[in-house]
């Protein structure tokens, strides 16, 4: 199975396909998500941006004129070509792998998810922010999540319900059980929970998980 590309690789190729940016858009976008995702939004300042992307502060105004807009234009690539890359590649993931147990299913859902998030939790955080306070893109958020687990989870459910494997509950319920161990851990990630073990905490969770879904 090849490994999982991380949202910076998804989001730098997605840059290069942008036919209508210049080459110093894409830089001064690239060098943006760097610094939102590690100094965070507010602390990071335009000049900041300008001075590493190697522009100068004018040509940074010109495209954007205020740090909300540059934010917006970070976060375009993220919504419409990284979320659906990172998206595409987990349901292919899910479709090539085989559940002969429930825990088989739910250990490779909650390992495969918790450690993406993990590695990825500084340009998770920047989309979760601008999701809380954005009905659009919330819905938008939400309309891939369901497109994506209609396809792809879904099926697996309802061959583990046929084989009388899992709990017969709606989909949607199961979803909410398995997707809460990994809602708690990106919570631990934000409010800086020191994380002991990740892999204790993948396990712990499995255990929790497969238990409150066996038939």
């Amino acid at each position: 199975m090849t490994e999982e590309k991380s949202f910076k690789g998804i989001y730098a190729e997605t840059l290069k396909k942008m036919d209508d940016l210049t080459d110093k858009q894409k830089q001064v976008l690239s060098v943006a998500l760097e610094l939102f995702s590690t100094q965070g939004f507010d602390a990071t300042s335009s000049a900041q941006i300008a001075e590493q992307a190697g522009v100068s502060l004018g040509s940074v105004y010109h495209h954007f004129p205020n740090k909300q807009a540059l934010l917006m234009g970070v976060l375009t690539p993220l919504f419409e070509g990284v979320f659906q890359v990172a998206s595409n590649e987990f349901v292919t993931k899910v479709q090539n792998s085989q559940y002969v147990t429930l825990e088989e299913f739910v250990q490779f859902i909650l390992s495969d998810r918790i450690k993406f998030l993990h590695d990825n939790f500084k340009e998770v955080k920047i989309m979760t922010g601008q999701v809380l306070i954005s009905s659009e893109l919330s819905v938008q958020i939400k309309n891939i999540f369901a497109d994506r687990f209609n396809s792809s989870v879904s099926p697996v459910i309802d061959i583990l319900k046929k084989n009388k494997l899992i709990v017969d509950l709606p989909n949607n319920v199961i979803l909410e059980c398995i997707m809460g161990p990994i809602a708690t851990y990106f919570d631990k990630l934000a409010l800086n929970i020191q994380i002991k073990s990740i892999d204790e905490d993948i396990s712990n969770a499995i255990t929790f998980v497969t238990k409150a879904l066996k038939p």
